[in-house]
């Protein structure tokens, strides 16, 4: 499907929204609690003689180059959702490490390294899991068996684990192959974390508490999820996920109710579909911001009824000028003359962009800076869909990616997914939360049902 060109059709002043009421929606974009974080990460720092210490000036010069080199190779990937990539600085070595799956960006990505020889880089092409890890027992790594029910790890109290900087954690890790170490630690904050949590809220529970591990991040120590499914006694079924971060414990911390469908469970136990429920009739607004100086879009993907409307409007709250663009090039002369942008949107700035066509579009905004000549800053990105229902006319590919918007729109209550993929030949696949396919047997029936009647076209769901 060609995507068409936008119609710009007005632009108007509008009153800035308090940054607040967004900053929360994101479940890493807390702004008190990133403050918190950031402290917390300069009091563990390296210091001077420390096995990790950068000297200050070279530290910065090194977070830059590996934020504009990740920022480029998300880039590259965004329209290879298939694949995967890591861009991190070894804090020890002062190289930054590149790993990429694929090799067709090879050429674009040693180009990019080319422009810092001041910067060594490790550039290798391999696969980055983020699925279930699971903790290999054996030789130094029997020990890690030692979660007990004492509240003891490793032999020791998990005040004692509390207490330690992320330097002593390493040095830890340093005895123990790959992350296990921090995997089976994480496992037991997690846990003890839940249980206080469930205490506080005077929630009693059937059994005992089983954490699984889920996606994580690779800064070092990583920022690894948790999750658990607590069966209460007056019958609710919660799903509890948290993030761990060494010895940092629920920066994001989420609780909630599984809802289920009676509607969904009738119809698979009549062997029927349930129709599609539209909800999609008003434009939406689209909100440029700025927070703790990261950028965002509030919400970063929406859905519009062609036969509803055919408009979006975009506020640029964020402290500089923007243009909102196809996604693409960031180097000024690189961009293609025939792909979509909008005119210039200055801060306290709206703009109404009309679409004439349904699809799945990819959007850009790009900060207007002068601080690279030549250079449109990459600010933030999103997407959207344009629908009708019962549509045809798509591919394969952009059915799986007009599908994964969809089911992302609906609360995680609906459907506790922990991964979505829709870069591969054989459908939309959505990963279902390990503790809950462990604590509900044959639950993936049911999910197979919601996601489907969420999706207003023909769509190939797979549930794993």
């Amino acid at each position: 499907m060609k995507i068409k060109l936008l119609i710009i059709i007005g632009i108007a002043i509008m009153s800035t929204i308090p940054l607040a009421t967004f900053a929360v929606l994101d479940r890493y974009d807390n702004y008190l609690e990133q403050l918190e974080y950031e402290a917390q990460r300069k009091s563990d720092e390296p210091k001077p003689g420390d096995k990790y210490y950068i000297e200050p000036e070279r530290k910065t010069r090194l977070v830059e180059v590996e934020q504009d080199i990740r920022n480029k190779i998300r880039q590259l990937h965004e329209n290879s959702l298939q694949t995967s990539y890591a861009v991190n600085l070894n804090h020890l070595t002062e190289k930054i490490e590149v790993i990429v799956e694929t090799e067709q960006f090879n050429d674009e990505i040693e180009e990019m390294t080319s422009q810092y020889p001041d910067v060594e880089f490790v550039f290798t092409n391999d696969k980055i899991s983020l699925a279930e890890f699971e903790i290999i027992l054996d030789s130094k790594e029997d020990k890690l068996e030692s979660i007990n029910a004492d509240g003891t790890f490793l032999g020791e109290p998990l005040s004692y684990w509390d207490s330690l900087s992320f330097g002593q954690l390493r040095e830890y890790r340093s005895q123990f192959d790959g992350d296990d170490f921090y995997y089976a630690l994480g496992k037991v904050l997690a846990k003890d974390f839940f249980e206080k949590e469930l205490d506080k809220q005077n929630i009693s529970y059937d059994g005992s508490l089983v954490v699984r591990s889920g996606n994580a991040l690779q800064p070092d120590p990583p920022i690894i999820g948790y999750n658990a499914v607590v069966n209460a006694t007056d019958g609710t079924i919660y799903v509890m996920n948290t993030s761990v971060n060494g010895n940092i414990v629920g920066k994001y911390f989420s609780m909630q109710k599984l809802i289920f469908d009676r509607n969904i469970m009738d119809a698979i136990s009549e062997n029927k579909t349930v129709p599609f429920v539209n909800k999609f009739g008003e434009p939406p607004t689209i909100f440029v911001t700025t927070n703790n100086d990261d950028d965002h879009l509030f919400p970063h993907q929406v859905i519009i009824d062609f036969n509803q409307t055919q408009s979006v409007i975009f506020v640029n709250n964020s402290t500089y000028p923007i243009i909102i663009q196809e996604t693409g090039e960031n180097k000024i002369d690189l961009i293609p003359d025939d792909i979509w942008r909008t005119k210039e949107i200055s801060p306290g700035e709206s703009i109404s962009v009309q679409f004439n066509a349904t699809g799945y579009y990819e959007l850009n905004v790009k900060k207007i800076t002068d601080r690279i000549p030549g250079y449109l800053e990459h600010h933030a990105s999103g997407r959207l869909v344009v629908f009708t229902e019962n549509m045809t006319g798509y591919t394969f590919e952009e059915g799986l990616l007009m599908g994964r918007v969809f089911v992302q729109d609906v609360p995680r209550a609906e459907i506790p997914w922990e991964s979505m993929g829709a870069g591969n030949p054989r459908g939309l696949e959505i990963g279902i939360i390990h503790s809950v396919k462990d604590a509900i047997p044959g639950i993936e029936e049911y999910y197979l049902a919601k996601a489907k009647s969420l999706i207003p076209f023909e769509v190939n769901v797979i549930i794993k």
